[in-house]
């Protein structure tokens, strides 16, 4: 008989033990990012909330904006919410009450993401959300019906898997038509690690192999999770394994495939592990079997069809966010019939069938939308999905769709005079040229990721779409905020410097250059002031001074956080494409700002 004892026991201890690393994440960097003195301190962020819901009763700002901050906004609550979620993921994992612990959890992050923007704004933040939730949903019956809770998992993991895959193919990227767009990952990625320059260095063949496997992967293989055997649901399990293991081993993406991992044990049943490690777990006793625990009694049956409906709306509204990144498109469709009819060119009755069961799938896909039922029953799950939005129960999953081809980096410097500049390091963002790229397991740092998405803003020398949180980590720099500088690895100086400015740079990794030329022809140019040009030859100018005197480990006049990393190998080669924020100061930034009041 098929059993999940093992399989429901993984997946809720990886689940709180996710839930853990993910706050505790979250804690190391709360500080400098929404504490008192951070970019986006908490209390400022409930008080925007307050102004933008103003009106609204108490129901319906935890509706719109669902967090616990709306009862206090105190340094100490939130404090107190984090260390909450942290006991709650380690009970939960020690196996005590691991529902009431992960319902916890889900609340303790779901508030916390609400007031953590823009730091806690990525795909994978919202897709712990969802996990918590959907086990939420199933668990009260998992020990009546454990298949739904399973089943509900393969799904998540389906639709997870399949969007990726779908949104490269409808978002006509030209470097995952081509297959080269590995030949970018590697180097283009939030960030790289060390083992990023030695994949970004193998043969084309490589990168072009690792491109197909990743379509194969999120796109057909995917479907095995539904499989009709355990062999197919296996095969899919390793297949999502070695492409988490593949992207974790080659960049920093946090808990990404930790969870992935959790949600992807979905896909096992307990014959697996009693086979394959069986000194680890033994056959199951047959009174622990939760699927043969449940009495054939009529209260039983109904408990289990109640356990479908709970979940089915569920399924079916979270594929209103997976149809959507089609785009209208059948991925793959074209690639392969093309095939096909390249291959039988010289049988005609072969082609004939081809594109007779083109035009089938078609007109079959436009009958099923057109049904006037089916219209109706999707535009019903069509309202659920714009029902629950707010909540972040049910999300759109499409990561990487159009590969980036070109690495832009901020680069941030300080100086006491206006001749001689310093420059800022970071603990975990890409540095000069020596410094060895981190390792991050599991961790998470929102300060790092949200600068990597800053300079694409930058096309053709559009500055001002810059966020606010920017002008204020400059500002912090200018101040020597503790709080803030304490996310850096490296601050060059005793007391806040006079001034600050960021520059451009253009980075790509030593060894070997992508397909494409240096310069891709999709590669947007930074274009500044035209009275930039003199700036810019003389900071190029300073850059070459201050490379040889990158040998020092810089300690001499460094500030009290951590020290500058410097390796002998060179990772990077980088050019100055040009200033972002010329010099400031405060008293210049003060100026702006009492400016800015009077026009108010």
């Amino acid at each position: 008989m098929t059993g999940y004892y093992y399989t429901i026991m993984l997946l809720e201890r990886g689940l709180c033990l996710v839930n853990a690393v993910v706050f505790v994440s979250f804690l190391i960097q709360m500080p400098g990012l929404v504490g008192k003195n951070g970019l986006t301190p908490l209390s400022v962020t409930m008080r925007k909330l307050e102004n933008k819901l103003r009106g609204k009763s108490l129901l319906q700002k935890l509706y719109l904006t669902p967090t616990v901050f709306w009862f206090s906004s105190k340094e100490w609550f939130l404090q107190a919410v984090v260390y909450t979620g942290i006991i709650s993921a380690v009970l939960g994992f020690m196996g005590l009450f691991i529902p009431l612990q992960i319902l916890i959890c889900f609340i303790s992050y779901s508030s916390i993401r609400i007031i953590g923007q823009p730091w806690l704004g990525l795909q994978m933040h919202a897709t712990i959300i969802e996990t918590d939730f959907l086990y939420l949903l199933v668990c009260p019956f998992r020990s009546i019906n454990p298949f739904a809770l399973i089943f509900g998992m393969r799904f998540l993991v389906w639709r997870i898997m399949l969007g990726c895959g779908a949104c490269k193919y409808a978002t006509g990227d030209k470097t995952w038509r081509n297959q080269t767009a590995m030949t970018y990952h590697y180097y283009t990625q939030p960030l790289p690690n060390p083992i990023s320059w030695y994949a970004h260095n193998m043969p084309i063949w490589f990168h072009k192999m690792a491109s197909i496997a990743t379509h194969i992967i999120e796109g057909p293989l995917t479907f095995l999770s539904f499989g009709p055997g355990e062999i197919c649901r296996e095969l899919a399990f390793f297949g999502n394994l070695g492409l988490t293991m593949m992207i974790n081993m080659t960049g920093n993406y946090g808990f990404l495939g930790a969870l992935t991992t959790v949600q992807s044990i979905s896909l096992l049943e307990d014959s697996f592990f009693t086979y394959w490690l069986p000194f680890v777990f033994p056959p199951v006793p047959q009174h622990l079997l939760m699927a043969s625990s449940a009495s054939p009694s009529m209260i039983s049956w109904l408990l289990v069809i109640l356990s479908w409906l709970v979940l089915l709306p569920y399924l079916g509204t979270s594929l209103v966010p997976l149809v959507s990144t089609f785009r209208g498109q059948i991925p793959w469709k074209k690639e392969i019939v093309g095939y096909l009819e390249r291959k039988t060119e010289s049988i005609k009755s072969i082609q004939n069938l081809i594109t007779k069961s083109s035009a089938w799938i078609d007109n079959t896909i436009s009958a099923i939308i057109r049904n006037k039922y089916m219209r109706r029953i999707w535009s019903k799950l069509d309202e659920w999905d714009t029902l629950v939005s707010p909540l972040s129960i049910i999300n759109r999953y499409a990561k990487f769709g159009s590969m980036t081809t070109f690495r832009w980096e901020f680069v941030f410097e300080g100086s006491n005079d206006g001749s001689s500049w310093k420059e800022y390091e970071f603990k975990y963002k890409i540095n000069g040229p020596n410094a060895t790229p981190a390792v991050i397991p599991f961790h998470l740092p929102g300060l790092d990721w949200r600068i990597w998405f800053l300079p694409p803003t930058l096309k053709y020398g559009d500055v001002s779409q810059l966020p606010q949180w920017f002008h204020d980590f400059v500002m912090a720099l200018l101040l020597g905020t503790r709080e803030v500088l304490q996310l850096l690895r490296y601050v060059p100086f005793e007391k806040p410097p006079k001034y600050v400015r960021v520059l451009l740079y253009d980075y790509q990794f030593t060894g070997r250059k992508p397909i494409s030329a240096a310069k891709s022809a999709d590669q947007p140019s930074f274009e500044g002031d035209e009275d930039e040009s003199e700036e810019e030859a003389e900071i190029e100018g300073e850059i070459e001074e201050d490379d040889d005197a990158d040998a020092d480990d810089g300690s001499e006049n460094a500030g009290p956080y951590n020290q500058k990393k410097v390796d002998k190998k060179m990772w990077w080669n980088r050019k100055l494409l040009g200033v972002v924020l010329r010099p400031c100061s405060l008293k210049k930034a003060f100026k702006e700002k009492d400016s800015d009041d009077e026009e108010d």
